[in-house]
């Protein structure tokens, strides 16, 4: 949270004095459990922190006087939260927050039936943290971050009928059984971020039909997605896979991804994109490929695509840009910044129906005659790129209305000679 919105929520918090009938209501309830080091009321958000700086073991009735719709515990310093069997019965909120405590749930346990979202963040022990989905079993959302989970054993979910996100971020998590998300048919988010497995396997998410977005990334160790891996989900509208080790795409991986509208693939380790990878797709509005090491590209891989985006940005490992690669491609903004690109090959931008194209911060020093014959876009962007001479004709046979060549060192615009017409923009200084 920024710091001026933390200033804005802290002033407008009701302190102990002015929440004595609820703070009083804990001194009674907790008996020889501490009474919290602060309790802090949000007015905006109807949130009730309670702020503890040694464990606590819970009891029935515990909040059952607390009328806030999200409360959260925070532990100070790592300690021991004990729920007791009807510890939770009377709970009123719909969020519980936990925070930097070893979570210990008596046997028998008895689940609230108002509680819709749980939150457990650096929260217990493996065993007990995966006893949390047969507890809870009416949750809507079930989020755990910064915990240690190595395996997800299958049909660690099953009895979450109800759930709609799940979280599982920065849980070590090494191995996701097959049958680990099974029962989670109405599942619309999952976030499997910054964990440690190296594949995802065949059929690792059967049963996904509704799933909304999938976000697998900064998992560094990831280098390996089967071509079955994402089957079945055809409602899936975006996939973030960056930041992850993944040095190929196979035909076939996206075939049955027929709603996917965005794709990062950024900051990975591919370096070939082949034909056929994205021909199912056709949905796709927004691809990111920024940031990696790309020395190929075949002809018409981004065939048959109709996008808002494609970020290549410092994504290309080659100094000339190969004929053919965009043929077929339909994109309002194409980003080729910042890829050390040296030369343009004839017939490059063949097929190729683009609003904005951008070639800016690359090293295009010399705008030689073929560069950018058959190029049709509204605006060409050649910053920064130590540009000294633009040949006689450069864009005879380029159909553009504005070219930004500021930044460079070209300080002199003569249409005629370059081949424009004098209604074309050229932005120069």
């Amino acid at each position: 949270m920024k710091p001026s919105i933390c200033l804005s929520i802290l002033v407008s918090v009701l302190l102990v004095q002015a929440q004595e009938k609820e703070f009083h209501s804990f001194q009674e309830v907790y008996n020889n459990s501490p009474v919290p080091l602060q309790v802090l009321q949000y007015k905006e958000s109807d949130t009730l922190n309670l702020i503890y700086n040694e464990s606590l073991l819970m009891r029935r009735g515990t909040l059952d006087n607390v009328s806030s719709e999200c409360i959260s515990i925070t532990f100070t310093i790592a300690s021991f939260l004990r729920l007791e069997r009807e510890s939770l019965l009377g709970l009123k909120a719909r969020s519980l927050y936990i925070n930097n405590a070893i979570v210990d749930i008596q046997k028998g346990f008895i689940s609230p039936g108002s509680l819709k979202s749980l939150i457990l963040d650096n929260c217990g022990t493996p065993e007990t943290l995966l006893t949390v989905p047969k507890i809870f079993t009416d949750l809507e959302e079930l989020h755990f971050y910064s915990n240690n989970l190595p395996v997800i054993p299958s049909k660690t979910f099953v009895s979450m009928k109800n759930l709609k996100r799940l979280s599982l971020v920065l849980s070590n998590i090494v191995t996701l059984e097959l049958g680990c998300f099974s029962g989670l048919n109405d599942l619309l988010v999952l976030n499997l971020s910054y964990n440690r497995f190296t594949s995802l396997p065949s059929g690792v998410f059967d049963g996904f039909s509704k799933l909304k977005h999938l976000y697998v990334d900064n998992c560094h160790d990831l280098k390996q997605i089967d071509v079955n891996a994402f089957r079945g989900m055809d409602s899936l509208g975006e996939l973030w896979l960056q930041n992850n080790s993944i040095d190929s795409l196979q035909v076939g991986l996206f075939d049955d991804l027929r709603s996917l509208a965005a794709l990062s693939l950024e900051s990975t380790n591919i370096t070939h994109i082949p034909k056929g990878v994205f021909d199912k797709v056709k949905t796709l509005r927004v691809i990111y490929l920024k940031n990696n090491r790309i020395t190929s590209i075949e002809p018409n891989a981004f065939a048959v695509l109709n996008l808002e985006s494609l970020e290549l940005s410092g994504g290309l490992s080659q100094d000339a840009l190969a004929p053919g690669i965009f043929n077929g491609l339909t994109v309002e903004d194409l980003h080729l910044r910042g890829n050390d690109i040296r030369e343009i090959k004839p017939n490059v931008w063949d097929g190729l129906f683009a609003e904005n194209v951008n070639l800016s911060s690359n090293n295009l020093t010399k705008i030689s005659v073929e560069y950018f014959a058959g190029l049709n876009t509204t605006t060409l962007y050649l910053l920064a790129n130590g540009i000294t001479e633009i040949a006689q004709n450069a864009f005879k046979n380029t159909h553009v209305k504005e070219i930004d060549l500021r930044n460079n060192t070209i300080k002199t615009v003569e249409k005629t000679t370059w081949g424009l017409p004098e209604s074309v923009k050229i932005t120069i200084e």
